[in-house]
């Protein structure tokens, strides 16, 4: 019998996780060698090893490397510069692997066909599954990298608030974070192409990412009937050993982890430094405890999945300049008329008090745009691929902000 989770009031710990490529020092293709960075950190190729605070981990493909907090924490404050420190010892060891790191959500011109491999080394049964139902070799699974953020609750009561809430502004989360406008070496035509491949990756098993905004649920009991048994049944046919059957299969963009009492948020895109993460979360935190306690939770559930998942679908084309117009949406926020993303973001944090580091990234991306904004912007006046993309290796090995005209050198 497994034990119980520590259980843990709303907003009282913290559970981050970022997720980043690994790529060759010299052409910057990806650099399938994760057990080798392991090796070189702690003597084999372990699929995860914590260094005080954090720990390194690896999922699925052997070019991510994955750094998270070892214990939830009970403050955001820091944790970027704990998950710095342990980034910058990673670009140490790489070094001697002719590699480094390289962070936003998707590379610009991998192809995952032939470029992709599995991890080989524990928990590989798991991975193998996936790969043979759903071929892992494809954008969507091998071609991702995003950042992870567990909230608590305590009871169903807790849940249901925090349930609602996030299922309510997953669509608003990636005009913050969208870092992902370029795939196969050029233009997506999306500000966030890593959600737009995430949403399809599973259409074999249509009920597993469902429309990536979760259902609106109010208990343990009804999660459980009404998104993890349907999902299990689907996959009972196709997965005869029940290696899946899991809840960590569920892939909506937000997911219960009742093992740990928390929800878990995955929509967000990782950033060019750890800084401009948990400067994106702490915006993502400010606007949960407003809506909490506003006591919305029944009128956050009663906007259909359906209306939710278009607006998403709009922001991750569109990104931060999307106009919303839905007025349920619109009437929580206290709005009278449609406003972007953008704006309604700004009006969000125009309360929140933040150390100069984090509000310094936060003024960056409500003023400048997003990350996938200001690439493409840089795109488009004529900086190649390349070169963007290692000035962002130089922003996450030197802590420097990526901005519209900054060049990291």
């Amino acid at each position: 019998m497994s034990p119980r989770p520590k259980v843990y009031p709303l907003f009282s710990r913290f559970g981050v996780e970022l997720e980043y490529m690994i790529v060759s020092s010299k052409s910057l293709n990806v650099s399938p060698i994760a057990d080798r960075l392991m090796v070189s950190a702690v003597g084999k190729p372990e699929a995860e090893t914590i260094f005080g605070s954090i720990a390194w981990n690896n999922e699925l493909i052997l070019h991510l490397i994955e750094f998270k907090t070892a214990e939830p924490a009970t403050s955001l404050e820091g944790v970027d510069l704990l998950l710095d420190e342990e980034v910058k010892r990673a670009f140490d060891f790489l070094k001697a692997h002719d590699a480094l790191l390289l962070p936003t959500g998707m590379h610009p011109w991998m192809n995952p066909k032939t470029e992709s491999r599995l991890w080989p080394h524990e928990g590989k049964e798991i991975y193998q599954t996936f790969h043979d139902l759903f071929d892992c070799y494809r954008h969507g699974w091998a071609n991702l990298q995003s950042v992870h953020l567990n909230l608590p609750f305590q009871d169903d009561k807790e849940f249901k608030e925090l349930h609602a809430a996030i299922r309510f502004i997953l669509p608003l989360i990636p005009a913050l974070s969208a870092s992902t406008p370029f795939a196969e070496g050029k233009k997506s035509g999306f500000h966030d192409y890593r959600m737009e491949v995430y949403r399809t990756n599973a259409v074999k098993v249509p009920r597993i990412t469902g429309l990536v905004i979760p259902e609106p649920i109010n208990s343990k009991d009804e999660y459980d009937e009404k998104i993890l048994q349907p999902i299990y049944n689907d996959l009972a046919p196709i997965d005869k050993d029940e290696t899946l059957q899991e809840e960590w299969v569920n892939a909506r963009g937000a997911i219960a982890r009742f093992e740990r009492n928390t929800i878990e948020i995955r929509v967000i895109d990782t950033q060019e430094h750890p800084t401009a993460d948990l400067a994106v979360l702490q915006a993502i935190v400010h606007l949960l405890k407003k809506l909490i306690g506003k006591n919305v939770a029944d009128k956050m559930n009663a906007i259909s999945t359906e209306d939710l998942s278009n607006l998403f679908r709009d922001i991750i084309k569109n990104g931060e300049k999307t106009k919303i117009s839905l007025k349920p949406y619109l009437d929580i926020f206290g709005e009278k008329s449609s406003i972007s993303a953008q704006d309604l973001w700004k009006k969000v944090v125009a309360d929140l008090k933040l150390e100069p580091r984090f509000k310094e990234r936060l003024d960056i991306i409500l003023m400048e745009g997003t990350l996938a904004t200001r690439l493409l912007h840089r795109f488009e006046k004529g900086e190649k691929l390349e070169e963007l993309y290692r000035h962002l290796s130089m922003s996450l090995s030197h802590g420097k902000p990526f901005t519209l005209s900054s060049h990291n050198v």
